[in-house]
């Protein structure tokens, strides 16, 4: 009670916090849908959906650099899809004449996924029950009420999902030019299992996470050589509109989203964002 209480005593909003709550335990939060910029999202019991509720325009600015980057006509690969922000996100910026395949594996969060996509009557998204790995098989996953932190486990508790990889899940003729990764520490094997696929691909937005790395045994030293080794130059987004450029050794406290480009002149052609020196 007393961690809830400083919770609630921090919290930016916290009345709507409070009402969130309470929407979600009673299941009223299905009545409700939450609107974002170009499409909306139901109130699904979803943490991801809660502080999407709470305060819709706060994380506004992490979507913005697939506004400026993606453009009519591109393919997107979404790994970690979630509720579908960002692959809402994708699918306005690619138009009808694009195309996003994403990928959730959690059947839940799938379902969510789906009714967001039909909610918007989206035509353009692919959406695929599936994890992504080194290799095809089945592998154990975490079913937490946390469910934006659910990710792949060693332990053998809670689910067992399907994944695939994506030299064998995205055709060999594509080009993409967005691969977006999200998996909560497996980014490793993610991209060991589409080393085909970066070769023909422009841009990768990834997370990278120190703590959730080790609960795999690599370290973000260990990926972002992984994705120099396959052609790309790394960058930091220092805010919308800027990114610099990282070298294998950054290591940052926290988790944050990178950008790899394999042409960082294309890049700013296509977004007039600018990019500086190593950090």
């Amino acid at each position: 009670m007393k961690n809830y209480y400083a919770l609630l005593k921090n919290h930016r909003y916290p009345s709507r916090f409070l009402m969130a709550k309470l929407l979600m335990r009673t299941g009223a939060c299905r009545l409700f849908t939450i609107q974002m910029r170009g499409y909306r999202l139901w109130f699904h019991n979803s943490n991801v959906a809660m502080y999407r509720w709470i305060a819709p325009t706060e994380h506004d600015a992490e979507l913005e650099f697939f506004r400026a980057y993606l453009k009519p006509g591109d393919l997107v690969v979404d790994v970690g899809a979630n509720v579908g922000e960002t692959v809402l996100t994708e699918s306005l910026a690619v138009g009808n004449a694009g195309r996003v395949i994403a990928f959730e594996p959690h059947p839940r969060t799938f379902g969510f996924l789906k009714q967001n996509l039909e909610l918007n009557q989206v035509r353009n998204v692919e959406a695929h029950n599936l994890g992504m790995g080194e290799k095809p098989g089945n592998l154990s996953f975490s079913d937490n009420k946390r469910d934006d932190m659910n990710r792949i486990n060693g332990d053998q508790s809670g689910l067992q999902v399907r994944i695939e990889t994506l030299d064998r899940a995205i055709p060999s003729s594509n080009r993409v030019q967005l691969l977006k990764v999200d998996v909560e520490g497996y980014e490793k094997f993610v991209f060991l299992g589409g080393v085909r696929l970066l070769s023909q691909t422009a841009c990768v937005y990834f997370e990278v996470s120190a703590t959730h790395f080790k609960w795999f045994g690599y370290t973000t030293r260990d990926l972002l050589e992984l994705i120099i080794r396959a052609g790309f130059q790394i960058f930091q987004i220092v805010q919308p509109g800027s990114l610099a450029s990282v070298r294998a050794d950054f290591n940052p406290e926290h988790f944050e989203n990178l950008v790899a480009l394999s042409d960082p002149s294309d890049f700013q052609r296509r977004t007039g964002w600018k990019i500086s020196p190593v950090i």
